[in-house]
């Protein structure tokens, strides 16, 4: 009752660390690419491997440094116009590969992109559950 019981150290309990994954949002794989712009007007073309609402995972193109801003176009398949991203940041460069946080994505875009997560997610669980059935 007084809130200090579970906060005192207990003799001979063992304590681990866990170690959470800290992105709201799971990522999918994909095979996508983007058209990619920097803050002094660099441009490049480079292929996405992860996606999600929040985010992605940029490899090759020009190597960006942490805290950089970025423009984005996401080239969806079987879609006319790309997905506009008009502020990005690296949250984390590693050689060739960034990893990025969408900052400023207008709402209809965000509805694409949400709406072409959920055909992505919708595909890959039918192709789970078809192995499955298989098996």
């Amino acid at each position: 009752m007084c809130g200090h019981r579970f906060k005192l150290l207990r003799w001979r309990e063992v304590y681990r660390k866990t170690y959470y994954d800290e992105r709201e949002f799971k990522r999918q794989p994909v095979a996508l690419t983007a058209a990619i712009w920097g803050e002094s007007g660099e441009h490049c073309d480079a292929p996405l491997q992860n996606l999600s609402i929040r985010g992605c995972r940029l490899a090759g193109g020009l190597a960006f440094g942490q805290g950089s801003i970025l423009r984005l176009e996401l080239h969806i398949p079987d879609d006319t116009l790309p997905i506009v991203v008009q502020a990005a940041v690296v949250r984390n460069a590693v050689a060739l590969h960034s990893e990025v946080e969408f900052l400023q994505l207008q709402p209809p875009e965000r509805e694409r992109l949400r709406a072409f997560l959920r055909s992505l997610f919708a595909s890959r669980e039918a192709k789970a559950e078809e192995s499955e059935t298989r098996a």
